[in-house]
């Protein structure tokens, strides 16, 4: 962060707020929230200069890639801090969360993502009222907890794990569910059909699932869903558009890396306002539903998609749209005489 908008953000913060480093004697007992700031506080033991501060509500560490070496700092923090909020463990080394964690019940926000250790979550964290977890590039977690749909707060769950499928009455038992990213699942098959229960859900993100085979007729459920974002997917044969199509609030739509997905007739997605196509060898042009959004799209981006080769002429007839990027796509092709049409248009960027 540039220096000046670090001091900024901590004049704001006030003094509720302190970074910490190995060389602080003391800090202020209004402190509520520390952020741990260089690598000698990777250690075991909780700083002198935090002891005493059993009011604290946030635990991090500022540094990207600065975490800890040893669980026993997360049992210290746990024993003195019982009212901690925020706990973020990001970057850290750890094989094991304490189950002791579950102790914590005024805790909201749990961050250990980033762990190229940890194998598993201790099944307390179930006790809790845990707004959003984020246990994302974990190689090496085996499986989420079992129970994990007793935690009826959840808003937030970004996750990476070794599991082939995640079992029923586990995931599609959270109503509370805003956003949910699954990210780097190298072993997953198939999700469940019990998505459907997440009728609150905002965001959906699916990156880098190698196995993924089976997209569940369930996503049309989701209708209050706004962002999906499918990428790097090879396996995955999406039932062409049907299966987005009647995902009718989706507002952002990014689909990259599925190597089969064509560009087939669908019912239109009147809000769309963002669409990004990215690295579909079969796309020969833009799906015509598309052709539906034409009151509401404003960025459309087509990249590293090789037999892509028209803009079909309809294209004049997106008045909102602002911004048209076409990238690394190899095949020529000649705009559409109706172009003048987008009066809107700010960005025109074609490469390649």
């Amino acid at each position: 962060m540039h220096d000046l908008v670090h001091d900024l953000a901590l004049s704001a913060a006030g003094v509720e707020f302190c970074a910490v480093n190995s060389h602080m004697q003391n800090i202020s007992g209004e402190v509520r929230r520390v952020a741990f700031s260089d690598y000698d506080l990777s250690g075991k033991e909780l700083p002198a200069s935090v002891v005493s501060n059993r009011a604290l509500r946030t635990i991090s560490f500022s540094v990207d890639g600065v975490g800890l070496m040893s669980s026993m700092f997360v049992e210290n923090c746990i024993a003195r801090f019982m009212q901690l909020r925020v706990l973020d463990i990001s970057d850290s080394c750890f094989d094991e969360l304490p189950s002791s964690v579950g102790e914590l019940k005024y805790l909201r926000y749990l961050d250990v993502s980033a762990n190229g250790s940890i194998k598993e979550l201790p099944d307390s964290i179930n006790k809790l009222s845990l707004q959003t977890i984020r246990v994302s590039r974990c190689p090496h977690l085996e499986w989420l907890p079992k129970d994990i749909g007793n935690l009826i707060s959840l808003r937030h769950l970004h996750i990476t794990t070794n599991q082939a499928s995640f079992p029923d009455k586990a995931i599609g038992c959270l109503p509370s569910l805003r956003s949910l990213y699954i990210r780097s699942c190298k072993n997953l098959v198939s999700l469940s059909e019990d998505l459907l229960h997440l009728t609150s859900l905002r965001t959906l993100a699916i990156i880098g699932c190698p196995r993924l085979t089976f997209f569940p007729s369930a996503m049309k459920h989701l209708t209050a869903l706004e962002n999906l974002l499918i990428v790097d997917c090879e396996e995955l044969t999406l039932l062409e558009w049907q299966d987005i199509e009647g995902l009718r609030m989706l507002r952002s739509l990014v689909i990259g890396g599925l190597p089969e997905l064509e560009s087939e007739d669908a019912q239109c997605l009147e809000n769309l306002q963002m669409l990004v196509l990215a690295g579909l060898p079969q796309l020969v042009s833009l799906p015509r539903w598309l052709e539906g959004a034409s009151a509401t799209l404003q960025y459309l981006r087509v990249e590293r998609c090789p037999n892509f080769a028209a803009l079909p002429k309809w294209l004049e007839n997106l008045t909102a749209l602002e911004k048209l990027e076409i990238s690394k796509c190899r095949k020529s092709f000649s705009l559409p005489e109706g172009m003048s049409c987008l009066t809107n248009l700010k960005v025109l960027h074609i490469d390649n």
